[in-house]
């Protein structure tokens, strides 16, 4: 599991807003046609690896990226098919441990997508019995991110919709990676247009395409979303309340400005990574790396903690 953090808050001040650059090398990988990497996320276990996800003109799918000693340099591995037409669509998305959570949805009807749960400690497998699918109304039945943690004995699951305009929460009262009995329950959802923002400190909530949720030693639970504005990159932290009434469950506590390098913004891929109790550090990553069949090079950055 991923380390419960001893200070969310001061966490998220720490986190530096210049980034080192990342170069990862993909010569010979051929990618599917259409589509930019929607997410970013360190795996747990052995050498450093990142898993990309990613949208396409056919297909959803994932890299796994194997990383050299430091952490700025490494080497993209073939593309994993995660889901086909119509849901070609992969969203944001959140590792604990080596098990990864990520949205897949039609981004052009709008109306039909799956939470995905996929382990990844060595040939990436998905776990079909905790797909969650997802069929309604338009744009609010996608999955454009997910957010995981642990919560007590169980996990909590969070799933931002188009533009994030309704934030949909999942729980389970044990874990379901490790109790093949386990799955997430539906426990209610948060909407922009209804939200009760007395105690924040504005009233903006962007058009987030990650968020990531992080737990507090003390079980606080707290959501980190991934914005840009204009041409401002924005990381916002809210606290996350589940036993609240669904308009009072989020609370902006904290935003930071970010600046990426090399072609790199929170209009695509973006994730944190918690390497101890001590404060998480982020990751984001550029939307392409050129010609899906001749393109070389995939960029990122790396948010350090200071």
């Amino acid at each position: 599991m991923n380390p419960l953090l001893n200070d969310v808050p001061g966490s998220f001040a720490r986190v530096a807003a210049r980034p080192r650059p990342v170069v990862i090398d993909r010569k010979g990988v051929v990618l599917p046609k259409g589509g930019h990497f929607q997410g970013v996320q360190r795996l747990r276990s052995g050498p450093e690896r990142l898993v990309l996800t990613s949208s396409s003109d056919s297909q959803a799918y994932l890299v796994v990226c194997n990383m050299n000693a430091g952490g700025l340099s490494g080497r993209a591995t073939p593309p994993v098919r995660v889901a086909g037409v119509p849901l070609n669509h992969a969203g944001g998305c959140q590792a604990v441990a080596d098990f990864l959570a990520v949205g897949v949805e039609d981004d052009a009807g709008k109306r039909t997508s799956e939470i995905q749960f996929w382990n990844l400690a060595g040939a990436p497998a998905q776990i079909t019995r905790l797909t969650i699918r997802r069929n309604g109304p338009e744009k609010v039945s996608t999955a454009g991110a997910a957010g995981l943690s642990s919560r007590g004995n169980g996990m909590a699951l969070a799933v931002a919709t188009w533009n994030a305009a309704t934030v949909d929460f999942f729980v389970s009262s044990a874990n379901p990676f490790q109790n093949p009995k386990a799955k997430f329950a539906f426990l209610r959802t948060w909407t922009k247009s209804g939200a009760n923002k007395s105690g924040w400190i504005d009233g903006n909530f962007g058009e987030y395409q990650s968020v990531n949720l992080l737990t507090q030693r003390d079980g606080q639970l707290f959501m980190v979303a991934f914005n840009r504005s204009g041409d401002d990159d924005w990381m916002d932290l809210f606290e996350v309340d589940l036993n609240a009434p669904a308009p009072s469950m989020l609370k902006k506590l904290a935003k930071k400005h970010m600046y990426c390098t090399d072609g790199v913004s929170f209009r695509y891929g973006a994730g944190l990574w918690a390497p101890s109790s001590d404060g998480f550090e982020v990751y984001a990553v550029k939307g392409d790396s050129g010609d899906h069949t001749t393109g070389t090079t995939i960029r990122a950055n790396h948010f350090a903690a200071a």
